[in-house]
């Protein structure tokens, strides 16, 4: 049994309170100590009668065994910064402790000391707009440290325990910032491998961590001794779709130094949908990486390999396409992947086949539908299985459907045409209509017509590789590689 006496604190150094922002800071601090900081000892005393006297086994249970990697806490205070709409975020790792820090969010009030302070209990779960829904995603910070502490507006607090908070002196804080500092003191992760840990994650966050996020849009990290990071996310417009630049600069001991900044572009479409009840929802969204042709000038899509489902942030779940998806899927309650025995996970892969076919048809009507765009599509094998069998199998068969009644198979001259008009004659694609024969040819490889249309598997017409290769585009090659029939 645990005594209600607070573990003794331990002191860090001071800020500097000297220059002009330091006197940003007291004039912040001046401010908000006219707010009433909450009731830390009946907060406190509600949670033991609730709760219980040892909660310190359930505690760990959800902080240390739930989730199958450590930091993914890193996520976990990400989610929450997003969700009480701050614009940017902010992570300094030291020897001894990590340093968290947010902007332009609301401050915290009772209300947020109560659900950080206690399990089930997240300010998020109530709005369907909003990621957070569990109410133990902070728990997890409690693999690393027994004492996390929080500063915002009024509110200056420790949480022993996993649900006892205790205030603690307040800290000058600039405008709309939130504090938090995670002391390593978990008597079984010593400081020197919590930090290797987490500089591990916090060095392959990414630019594209940024990609789905509504508040966020500026993201940095410092290890100290090591890495720099810094990634931004620029909006183009707001309206669907929209391009979404993302970029990335990192420096330090720690970089890859093949590739210390990265600007990607992405083509956003998204979908409103409504939960089981009939409440909006956060959308869904699926993007496309486009580049600059350097022949032409014009923008391209290319298939982007790694593409992991994501609820906001990146989940564990693969999806085998080379686009990405987004949408409030419901996740195991560690929030690193999606659960496939939820049947509202069904209905929103429903509506993400819908979302990808209407973005095939505005990729055509805008000329940007071209070989890029089927390469990342679900055709592939042995990937096609899984497809079959996966949570995203309505993918896999609306865009089917989707390439053999629509025009939507880049020709060469410009024009589209659907699959069950595409036939294959010595080395080359032609187009039919009532049996006669047309000499434009599909810019795409013979695999994929004839994965989509079966009439030119059984007429015994054989690959483009039992040719002149010199006869085909270059992207039909390269696509050949890519794509195999099922059979």
């Amino acid at each position: 049994m645990h005594s209600d006496e607070p573990v003794a604190a331990k002191t860090w150094p001071a800020r500097d309170n000297t220059g002009p922002q330091a006197a940003v800071r007291r004039l912040a601090l001046e401010t908000e100590g006219a707010c009433m900081p909450s009731d830390y000892d009946g907060i406190r005393s509600d949670n033991i009668r609730r709760r219980g006297e040892d909660f310190d086994d359930i505690g760990r249970l959800i902080s240390e065994r739930l989730y199958s990697d450590r930091t993914h806490f890193i996520y976990e205070l990400l989610q929450n910064a997003e969700d009480a709409g701050a614009f940017r975020a902010a992570f300094r790792l030291l020897p001894d402790r990590l340093e968290f820090r947010h902007y332009g969010a609301r401050p915290f009030d009772q209300r947020d000391v109560e659900a950080i302070s206690d399990v089930l209990r997240g300010t998020s779960k109530d709005d369907p707009m909003k990621i957070g829904t569990h109410g133990i995603g902070f728990k997890s910070v409690f693999a690393f440290t027994k004492m996390p502490e929080i500063h915002s507006g009024g509110e200056h607090f420790r949480i022993e325990h996993y649900i006892r908070p205790y205030e603690v002196e307040a800290i000058a804080l600039q405008p709309n910032e939130t504090f938090m500092m995670f002391p390593f003191d978990h008597p079984d992760v010593p400081p020197q491998e919590a930090s290797r840990q987490i500089a591990e994650r916090l060095t392959t966050l990414g630019a594209r961590s940024l990609l789905f996020l509504d508040h966020i849009s500026e993201l940095d990290y410092e290890v100290e001794g090591g890495t720099l990071g810094s990634y931004k996310r620029v909006d183009a417009a707001a309206r669907s779709p929209r391009h979404v630049k993302v970029q990335g600069k990192v420096q330090g001991a720690r970089t890859d130094s093949s590739d210390p900044e990265v600007e990607e572009t992405w083509l956003l479409f998204d979908r409103d949908v409504r939960g089981p009840d009939g409440t909006p929802t956060r959308p869904i969204h699926i993007a496309y990486r486009v580049e600059q042709d350097r022949r032409s000038g014009h923008q391209r899509v290319v298939p982007s390999p790694d593409a992991p489902l994501a609820v906001s942030f990146p989940t564990d779940q693969r999806t085998d396409l080379g686009f990405l998806i987004d949408g409030p899927f419901v996740t195991t309650s560690a929030r690193d992947n999606v659960r496939l025995d939820e049947e509202a996970n069904h209905r929103l892969a429903d509506e993400t086949a819908e979302l990808v076919v209407e973005s095939l048809r505005r990729l055509c009507a805008d000329g940007l539908l071209s070989v890029g765009v089927l390469e990342a599509m679900p055709l592939r094998s042995p990937e096609a299985d899984r497809y079959a069998r996966g949570l995203l199998r309505p993918v896999h068969a609306r865009v089917k459907r989707a390439l053999e009644d629509e025009d939507l198979l880049p020709t060469s001259d410009g024009h589209y045409v659907r699959a069950r008009n595409a036939k294959l004659a010595r080395g080359r694609l032609t187009l039919s209509s009532n049996g006669r024969a047309f000499s434009k040819r599909v810019t795409c490889s013979w695999r994929v017509v004839s994965y989509l249309n079966p009439i030119s598997r059984r007429s015994g017409m054989q690959s483009p590789a039992s040719y002149h290769r010199k006869t085909l585009p270059s992207s039909c090659v390269q696509l050949s590689k890519a794509i195999s029939p099922i059979a």
